[in-house]
């Protein structure tokens, strides 16, 4: 069994040994007892109070290995290996009670290899440190979760990731986000999120210094960026009130890219759809009600069209 088996058989077992954890003294467990500070990937439904500030800011190293084919196989080729460092924060503020705004800030700086999303952001292999994602995203929660009803706490989300890159795009986007806490046999609460998403990155024209490495020597690339779309489901278990194990299962699918190429010759070309099944394990530890740490990893498990990676993270998170 590879690495990655040994982790998510890990993570089963615990899960299994937390579903019949006992609460306090045999009572069911409520919900201002429970600490949490999320899981690794899906994105919590419920806003801040209005004039509170939250601050998560997550730490990761990714390592390809490899690529997954049309078919599903996983090639692994050599050349594609590297490591990317990065670096992301999210800002959340409370401008009402339902109504945030959001900003997510992120840093790159892939080392090694000649992994091709790196040579086509810089031009190289090694790009040193650079702004790799700029996102803006208001929430607004129009459904609030009580106790003893049926229905999760829900929110939309819309707002855009901003181009920071030679060959990044505009992309705005629309999300919906749930979540519900669900009392387990031993009395503990497993606290679970959906979000559904969808991006639409914007048509975008390139020179012909950028054209060469996207087309053949054209004197203007055009880029029909192509739709793509996540599900995402994510679990935490109050497992004590400062310790809490979390998974994250997070699927990824988008249409074809289209791109052309204007000049001596006409072409066009097209990437294929892909598709990427990611599992997130993790564990949190809250130091306080408003201040926590989670650490874990995020690792695909199959996909197609797409690079094979894992990520192990650590990210902190602080509320006032």
């Amino acid at each position: 069994m590879g690495f990655r088996g040994k982790i998510f058989v890990f993570f089963v077992l615990v899960l299994a040994l937390a579903l019949i954890t006992p609460a306090f003294a045999g009572d069911r467990e409520k919900l201002g007892d429970a600490w949490w500070t999320g899981p690794l990937e899906t994105s919590n439904p419920n806003t801040i109070p209005k004039n509170h500030i939250y601050i998560e800011t997550y730490f990761a190293v990714e390592q390809d290995h490899g690529f997954y084919n049309s078919h599903g196989s996983l090639v692994k080729t050599g050349q594609l290996l590297a490591n990317d460092y990065q670096s992301t924060t999210l800002f959340q503020y409370g401008i009402t009670n339902n109504f945030n705004i959001g900003i997510l800030l992120g840093f790159d700086a892939p080392q090694g290899g000649t992994h091709v999303p790196d040579v086509m952001l810089c031009g190289k292999p090694n790009c040193g440190f650079e702004v790799g994602l700029l996102k803006i995203r208001p929430v607004y929660r129009f459904l609030k979760y009580k106790e003893g009803k049926w229905w999760p706490a829900m929110s939309v989300a819309s707002g855009f990731i901003a181009p920071t890159t030679s060959y990044s795009t505009f992309t705005p986007f629309i999300a919906l986000w749930e979540q519900r806490p669900f009392w387990m046999p031993g009395g503990r609460i497993l606290r679970v999120r959906a979000n559904e998403e969808v991006y639409h990155p914007m048509g975008k024209d390139y020179g012909p210094l950028d054209c060469s490495v996207l087309g053949p020597g054209g004197a203007t690339c055009n880029i029909n960026g192509h739709n793509y779309y996540k599900a995402l489901l994510g679990m935490e278990y109050s497992l004590t009130k400062k310790w809490v194990p979390a998974w994250d299962f997070y699927y990824r699918w988008g249409d074809r890219t289209n791109y052309s190429t204007t000049g001596p010759v006409t072409t066009g070309v097209y990437s294929p759809s892909t598709n990427r099944l990611v599992i997130d394990p993790a564990l949190e530890y809250n130091f306080t009600e408003n201040t926590g740490l989670i650490f874990g990893a995020e690792m695909t498990i199959n996909g197609r069209n797409v690079g094979s990676y894992i990520a192990p993270q650590i990210a902190l998170q602080w509320f006032k």
